[in-house]
């Protein structure tokens, strides 16, 4: 179903260009409050900027011609904006082409998501799970709009944070042998699970081998808590690997060859040459050894090699002092450096009872997202974590997520599919006759047309999603239109006498109950199966 904001701009072009020249005219459209309309376009400014005119009678001029069209109500200008009311007649068609589940035509755009790309160094924490749903969620409304996409995982298992972890894996089982012997406090990686790692291991096992099952374990731990949080992958990429097939050395010789990189005091150095920044960045140490961004250069021209149309990488905040060198790297190799499209997650900070939880993740004492999923479930989780922008730092209360009532935002929207459901259940129990396709315009009412004329923005807050990288849009849809639908219920019976007034309410709740399926499972949320 194409986006109705799409549609409202194109007519307002078709309208405008028989009186107008909208050549390279750059205007929104959007949407007001909802007292104002379904929509606004400030096209009036942009042509009177043009044509020379005074702002408030070009709007006016732009409402009259806007009338006439075919599929708005009304075109009301205020303050130089215009706001836009579809026809009754949009929305009914709108709601039908829905309900019968008109099949989305697939795309031909390619489109790889990175995302979590956890160090294995432990168990994934609270601001990889963030990162995580809002990857998933992405990859599953671009998969859902008809795009072919790809989830990916970055493994980072080079480097030193891998031979600390080894080295703390060792001082754990000598405590195992020896129980008088103390780990001190400079450790890098401590806690339960570390113990756990070195219970598993076999004496005299080598150090490869030891390297190869310590991964191996805390892989196998990443993966079952994603497979719990509904998190998916089809692709896991070891950055280790490019190290050993000398993709590494490769790339670095290359860049060599087109003069990015230089030799100098015994280490190699990428020279940004004006691309980025103006600091050069070392790829290889006096030592002989490989930094993360030769890695990271490698990873990212195999990226742009699988031929993807667009590459969005899910990254931490305390990353943005990186990009630069990174879209450097990608100019000098010759990609499109604008294909690379970065989303910034900003980091979540647990409250309970209004007091901030105490995290230490030296000592081993941090909480990890398995411990907030068995706290507080799977779909609580990822709602919460959807509630603010990305780039927005998060507070997630532990207290209100584990709350049944109506304060709880996603009790309050699975409450309200639970209501439909049970509506539904009613009729069958009552055997009344059911109708579809018994909607009317006719027969709206106040709460009905407020209700669905929310209704037919979903598709654009799902494009508007392709667009700004934000899934969080979803959540925020869904809290807004539900309210809406309570207050449609608590005014409103369903299952009246009146067979045909019934029919009409009946499509209604079943259009909202396909709506907020729709918007629940594109954020990984499942619908209640029973009452609540």
């Amino acid at each position: 179903m194409k986006p109705l904001k799409k549609k409202i701009r194109e007519e307002i072009k078709n309208l405008l260009s028989n009186f107008f020249d909208l050549k390279d005219l750059e205007f929104r459209v959007g949407a007001p409050k909802p007292e104002l309309g379904d929509y606004y376009t400030n096209v009036a400014f942009s042509l009177a900027k043009r044509e020379g005119k005074n702002v408030k009678k070009m709007a006016d001029e732009v409402a009259s011609i806007l009338f006439k069209s075919e599929i708005f109500e009304s075109a009301e200008p205020l303050n130089g904006f215009v706001n836009i009311k579809v026809k009754k007649s949009i929305i009914e068609n709108m709601m039908r082409e829905f309900l019968r589940g008109e099949k989305i035509e697939e795309k031909k755009e390619r489109i790889l998501i990175e995302f979590v790309s956890a160090n294995p160094t432990g168990p994934i924490h609270i601001g990889h799970g963030r990162g995580a749903v809002i990857g998933d969620s992405l990859a599953r409304v671009f998969s859902h709009l008809g795009y072919n996409v790809q989830r990916e995982f970055y493994i980072n298992d080079a480097g030193g944070q891998i031979l600390s972890l080894l080295n703390s894996v060792d001082l754990y089982r000598k405590k195992l042998i020896d129980p008088s012997f103390e780990i001190g406090e400079d450790v890098e990686y401590q806690g339960e699970y570390v113990e756990e790692i070195a219970k598993k291991l076999s004496d005299n096992i080598g150090f490869e081998e030891k390297k190869k099952m310590v991964l191996f374990l805390i892989l196998e731990e990443i993966k079952n808590t994603l497979n719990e949080f509904r998190v998916d992958f089809d692709t896991w990429i070891s950055e280790e690997s490019f190290y050993k097939n000398g993709a590494v050395e490769e790339v670095v010789d290359w860049l060599r060859k087109m003069g990015y990189v230089e030799e100098k005091d015994s280490a190699l150095w990428f020279v940004m040459k004006g691309l980025e920044e103006d600091k050069d960045r070392v790829l290889r140490r006096k030592d002989g050894r490989w930094t993360y961004f030769a890695g990271d250069i490698a990873y990212h021209k195999y990226k742009y090699e699988r031929g993807y149309d667009l590459l969005i990488n899910v990254w931490g905040a305390d990353h943005h002092g990186y990009l630069p060198r990174l879209r450097g790297a990608i100019k000098a190799m010759g990609f499109d450096e604008n294909k690379l499209k970065i989303v910034w997650v900003q980091m979540v900070k647990l409250v309970r009872e209004g007091k901030p939880v105490p995290m230490s993740k030296r000592k081993g004492e941090y909480i990890t997202l398995k411990d907030v999923i068995d706290e507080v479930g799977t779909d609580v989780t990822r709602f919460f974590f959807l509630m603010r922008r990305a780039d927005t730092p998060l507070e997630f209360d532990l207290e209100l997520a584990k709350k049944e009532t109506e304060e709880n935002p996603v009790f309050y929207v699975q409450y309200a599919y639970a209501r439909i459901r049970s509506i539904f259940e009613e009729l069958k129990k009552r055997k009344m006759e059911y109708e579809e396709g018994g909607f009317s315009t006719k027969l709206l009412n106040e709460e009905e047309e407020k209700l669905l004329r929310k209704f037919i923005k979903l598709n654009d807050v799902l494009y508007d999603v392709t667009e700004s990288l934000e899934p969080h849009l979803i959540v925020q849809f869904l809290l807004d239109i539900v309210p809406l639908f309570h207050q449609f219920y608590t005014k409103h019976r369903v299952l009246v006498e009146n067979k045909v007034e019934r029919n009409h309410r009946l499509e209604i709740i079943r259009c909202m109950q396909k709506t907020i399926e729709t918007g629940l499972s594109l954020i990984g949320v499942k619908t209640p199966e029973g009452r609540m």
